[in-house]
């Protein structure tokens, strides 16, 4: 439980920060998060007084015993949401907008209802749910970029990444249950693949006009945060927070989650005829170089 106290006349503030402490605990925040959005949400720290009920912080693991991706996990702070630095997201009284329904939802992707798994079917929408109650700026998943460093107009949105994931994972599976009986569940990639970047939508904010990333946020790691939040399966969880090159990467634990790291890069329209490819791209989001390979090589014995 978390007990809200507001201070001074603004009943409009006041009356917009016990709003969103609803929501926030509607949808199984952290007390230490709601804390943060609710002082972020008003603007002034000094106008609001949140207090949990105990002291914990991170989030819950829907498998303690299960490990996969933990390492990476527990050296990674949320930028957002960090209590230390007085640098926040600008918001503006907009979040009063009414956060995405399962209706937009399943509008961008109706092939939700695809999914076999009545659990993760209903997951992949409430991801995408609690994403945007987060930053309800976001009213339209269609215009949503897949960075800000690549404009809709010449790679597409994020929408058609993701449903080439699902496309190409649809043809994945049967593959390779044919070729190396490797029994795959079609339902985890689906599943993986619309939500794996739901958390582009915390980390994609408006500052001065202009759409940004937040500095050090990892919505991969972010994405299978919610996921476990929502008591979704730890190796789905795992395949979310390992399936991206564009940070520090989380190395793959699982089948699924090896294979589903190989189709993200393949279902970007981005090459280098464009500009920076998304390999390159990738390389310098790790804070690696060009080796320089074929400028370098000498065969032996030459």
């Amino acid at each position: 439980m978390v007990e809200v106290r507001v201070r001074g006349r603004n009943f409009a503030s006041a009356r917009l920060a016990v709003w969103r402490s609803f929501l926030a605990l509607r949808f199984h925040e952290d007390p230490m998060r709601v804390a943060d959005e609710l002082t972020l949400g008003l603007g002034r720290a000094s106008s609001l007084a949140v207090l949990p009920s105990n002291s914990q912080s991170g989030w819950r693991e829907s498998n303690p015993h299960l490990n996969l991706g933990g390492v990476a996990r527990f050296h990674y702070a949320t930028p957002a949401c960090s209590r230390s630095s007085d640098k926040q997201p600008a918001r503006s009284d907009s979040i009063l907008r009414v956060v995405l329904t399962d209706s937009d939802v399943l509008r961008a992707f109706p092939g939700i209802k695809d999914i076999a798994d009545a659990r993760l079917r209903k997951l992949s929408i409430d991801v995408w749910r609690s994403v945007s109650e987060r930053n309800p700026a976001w009213t339209d998943i269609e215009a949503i970029p897949p960075h800000p460093t690549m404009p809709i107009a010449i790679h597409g949105n994020l929408v058609k990444h993701v449903v080439a994931m699902v496309r190409i994972s649809e043809a994945l599976v049967p593959i390779y249950r044919e070729l190396w009986k490797q029994d795959l569940d079609l339902d985890t990639f689906r599943a993986a693949s619309y939500v794996h970047d739901a958390a582009k939508v915390i980390e994609f904010v408006e500052k001065d006009g202009v759409v940004a990333a937040i500095p050090g946020y990892n919505h991969a790691i972010e994405a299978a945060r919610i996921v476990r939040e929502l008591g979704g399966p730890e190796p789905l969880a795992h395949v979310v927070e390992a399936h991206s090159f564009a940070g520090a990467l989380v190395v793959p634990r699982t089948r699924d989650a090896q294979l589903f790291l190989m189709l993200d890069p393949m279902c970007l329209n981005v090459f280098p005829e464009q500009g920076l490819g998304v390999v390159e791209r990738h390389l310098k989001a790790n804070g690696w170089d060009d080796p320089k390979t074929l400028e370098r090589y000498r065969s032996p014995g030459a």
